[in-house]
């Protein structure tokens, strides 16, 4: 009883503010208007100041529907998020089954309201129009085929961010989501995306002060239609605890993304060939320093005025000629031409170039504002590389000494190579000692690698030359080494063995060249003791020499040589 009651009162006002106005020859026009509750300001108020100015400026106009008056019934939905929709719905039914008749609807400013609300009223034929709503489910043309808006879908939002993340080479972002219940917030991220309104965005920025997810390291990326200081109002809202202070210290450098709300030069302003006069140029450019949203509601009344003008003129040269005011709800052929009527029309607005896509979306501008004049963070820790050289002189000398150790290497594997059969060469085994050549030329080849400069290597060959070996590869690489090591010994076990020999003092082999009967041989080869003791016991002479024989082939294995 109250809504409806409340509903009458609001006809009576919007009729009585253009009573005085009409005249004997216009006939009137009846648009609905819904909006959320009078008890919030804010979008609503800018939307209403916008469709305020825009209907005085086209019934003062002679160029825009001349021979009508349009007139808006305005009506309330509560601002219950849960009953919201319901009431709408209530409200679309009392326009449509009691009078005046509604030629065009303009849809909630809520895109919650404008969803159910526009769904239901094109079974109507009742063209909406919104200055406002932004859900991009309201571009689904099967769903909500007389929908159309003159404030650009979310989407638009998602490639201004796209742009602003390119450019800064951001990679890692989070997103804080609003719904009807909950918000999350993740901290993975130092580039965070705020959707949300001015209650629940004040919640989000107190508690980014409480976790100390601010400063420096972080950029808050807001919603930039929020009015200009929504972070100091918090009256009653027991969920923020914080200062003004803690607040702005959040919020500092802080970016924001919204749509252009208004033109960059009003002088451009022509609606469709209707030039506005100084006074209205005025009026633009205090709207453009008080309000966001009343530019794209001033524009909405008179886009909509435009589309019934043009209108009006094709139902006029039909046969039988008709008129807007002959609309009903069933007259889907009217709605119809008033729906091509307005797709078609091209206008620079207050704000801005007003155009539709073919999904009867506003194309427009976006503007990205930072508040001071913080500098954009990184969005994660990154990796630095630095190039560090010694002196030129350092390496000089190190290339110098490096190419000396690698002639020199060569020349001792020439060596190695040519007197490897000498007893000398052969006792500290050629094959090791190539390796060892080869190693240390190799490591000389390395000190010179490294001391380049990283403008001294050919850009194809800079990921070759700068690439890291890591622990594990090192390990395995070290664990392969001395596998090779260990079967090299194996193998040079296998094709010479090692023997044990005992090598006599000069007093034992003077004694035993003097006399070999006397001299306690147990030093020597045991194979050769067992000759040399064999034959000085089977004969004279030559007992003498099979010992001498037998030291001698002692101290050839040894490499002793023996001279005399």
């Amino acid at each position: 009883m109250w809504q409806y009651t409340q509903k009458i009162f609001l006809v009576v006002i919007a009729w009585s503010g253009c009573i005085g106005n009409l005249s004997a020859n216009k006939t009137v026009l009846y648009i609905g208007g819904l909006y959320q509750s009078v008890a919030v300001p804010g979008v609503n108020e800018e939307m209403q100041y916008g469709t305020k100015k825009a209907l005085d400026f086209v019934n003062a106009n002679s160029h825009i529907l001349k021979e009508y008056e349009l007139v808006m019934i305005e009506n309330f939905t509560s601002i219950d998020l849960a009953t919201m929709a319901g009431d709408a719905l209530g409200i679309l039914y009392d326009f449509i089954y009691e009078k005046p008749q509604l030629l065009m609807l303009i849809a909630s400013s809520s895109s919650l309201v404008a969803q159910p609300v526009c769904e239901v009223a094109s079974h109507y034929n009742l063209l909406q129009m919104s200055g406002s709503a932004s859900s991009p489910g309201l571009s689904d043309r099967d769903r909500y085929p007389l929908f159309m808006r003159l404030y650009p879908s979310d989407t638009i939002l998602v490639r201004g961010w796209e742009a602003l993340l390119r450019h800064f080479r951001w990679k890692r972002v989070a997103i804080v989501l609003e719904n009807a219940e909950m918000f999350s917030l993740r901290h993975d991220a130092r580039i965070i995306i705020v959707l949300a309104h001015e209650e629940m965005a004040r919640q989000i920025m107190c508690q980014a002060y409480l976790n100390n997810v601010y400063g420096q390291k972080f950029v808050w990326i807001l919603i930039g239609w929020l009015k200009a200081g929504w972070y100091l109002e918090r009256i009653g809202e027991d969920d923020v605890t914080c200062s003004n202070t803690d607040m702005k210290s959040v919020l500092d450098g802080h970016l924001s993304i919204k749509v252009s709300s208004y033109s960059q030069d009003f002088n451009k302003v022509n609606f469709h060939g209707v030039i506005p006069t100084e006074t209205d140029l005025k009026l633009y450019t205090k709207m453009k320093s008080t309000y966001y949203f009343a530019g794209f509601a001033y524009d909405t009344i008179v886009y909509a005025a435009l589309a019934l003008n043009h209108s009006e003129k094709l139902l006029a040269n039909m046969d039988p000629p008709r008129h807007l005011e002959d609309f009903t709800y069933q007259d889907a052929e009217m709605a119809n031409y008033i729906k091509e009527s307005a797709k078609g029309l091209q206008m620079h607005g207050v704000s801005g170039q007003v155009e539709l896509s073919t999904t009867h979306d506003r194309i427009s501008d976006l503007i990205i504002e930072q508040m001071q004049g913080k500098l954009p963070p990184t969005d994660g820790v990154k990796k630095i590389f630095v190039n560090l050289l010694q002196s030129l002189t350092i390496r000089i000398v190190t290339f110098v000494l490096s190419s000396l150790g690698i002639l020199f290497s060569i020349l001792c594997l020439i060596l190695n190579a040519k007197f490897r059969n000498m007893k000398v060469i052969k006792i500290s085994s050629p094959v090791l000692n190539a390796f060892i050549g080869i190693g240390c030329i190799l490591f000389y080849i390395v000190l010179i690698l490294f001391g380049l400069d990283i403008s001294d290597v050919p850009p194809s060959l800079i990921p070759v030359y700068c690439s890291r070996v890591g622990d594990t590869r090192l390990t395995m690489a070290i664990v392969v080494m001395i596998v090779i090591d260990i079967a090299m010994v194996v193998v040079w076990l296998a094709v010479d063995d090692l023997r044990s020999v005992a090598i006599p003092s000069e007093k034992q082999i003077t004694a035993l060249i003097r006399n070999p009967h006397q001299v306690n041989t147990s030093t020597l080869n045991r194979d050769h003791q067992k000759q040399a003791n064999y034959r000085g016991q089977h004969g004279g002479a030559n007992s003498k020499s099979a010992t001498v024989e037998a030291l001698q082939k002692t101290l050839d294995a040894v490499g002793v040589f023996c001279l005399g």
